[in-house]
């Protein structure tokens, strides 16, 4: 019967409500289905429903086509009609990636928020520590002076945010430069969610930059001061620079 849930008729369904077909229209489709012998007072009565929402479910149904002259499709063309809207679908999200950049950038231009904030002194340091590492969506990625950054920080903050990101799946893709105090603090990596590569020491600055989604900060761990850039195309060109240098560090 009708009334017990089955894994196939729950699949079925919400693929038909993924093909924007309503939830009476998804279940009027299984009882067809499953029952092909029902008529129009048979399902209505199954869902407990009047007739006259039948007639619209099959109209809708025969308006996306799930009914052809009279009949519901298989649901092969059912499931062939799902992964075009899926395909679809990732074809625009590729194409929203690559413009997403100069979406950003007239929504900063318009912004009243200033593209550049400085944050001076500890206090406003880890302000912003805890703003990026809240707000950040996608991959962190990282390049600089690690160790001198933690000291700044301290070892407590530097586990927060190492959950927050564990809580969120965010990963860190971290360039930054070797020596005997990361190789003690980072043992795991891939529990942690972190990729390390590392750099010539010959360029150590001290410093650190961070780039997320839509953003840039510059942290100089030893006045303090950290510098924010919400800026998509200078986000962009630094995210580019450090991919270029992580692959020509394999």
């Amino acid at each position: 019967m009708y009334n017990i849930l089955t894994p196939s008729k729950s699949i079925i369904e919400e693929i038909l409500q993924e093909l924007r077909i309503s939830i009476i229209g998804s279940q009027v489709y299984f009882l067809l289905l499953t029952n092909p012998n029902y008529n129009i007072s048979n399902i209505a009565k199954e869902l407990n429903v009047h007739r006259q929402k039948i007639y619209d479910s099959l109209e809708e149904l025969a308006s996306k086509e799930i009914v052809k002259d009279s009949k519901i499709i298989s649901p092969a063309q059912v499931y062939a009609m799902f992964n075009q809207k899926q395909a679809d679908l990732k074809n625009k999200a590729s194409i929203m990636e690559r413009v997403l950049p100069e979406f950003l950038s007239y929504y900063y231009s318009q912004s009243k928020s200033p593209f550049v904030e400085i944050f001076e002194g500890k206090d406003q340091f880890l302000q912003l520590f805890y703003k990026i590492a809240n707000e950040t969506q996608s991959e962190l990625l990282s390049i600089g002076n690690i160790e001198k950054f933690i000291e700044m920080v301290g070892l407590e903050n530097t586990q927060r945010l190492i959950k927050i990101r564990q809580k969120n799946k965010i990963v860190a893709k971290m360039l930054m430069f070797h020596n005997e105090y990361i190789d003690r603090l980072f043992l795991n990596n891939q529990e942690e969610l972190r990729e390390v590569k590392f750099l010539d020491p010959k360029y150590d600055t001290n410093c650190t930059i961070w780039i997320n989604q839509n953003s840039v900060s510059i942290w100089n761990p030893l006045i303090p001061r950290a510098t924010l850039i919400t800026d998509a195309k200078i986000t962009e060109m630094l995210r580019n620079l450090h991919v270029m240098i992580w692959e020509m560090l394999d």
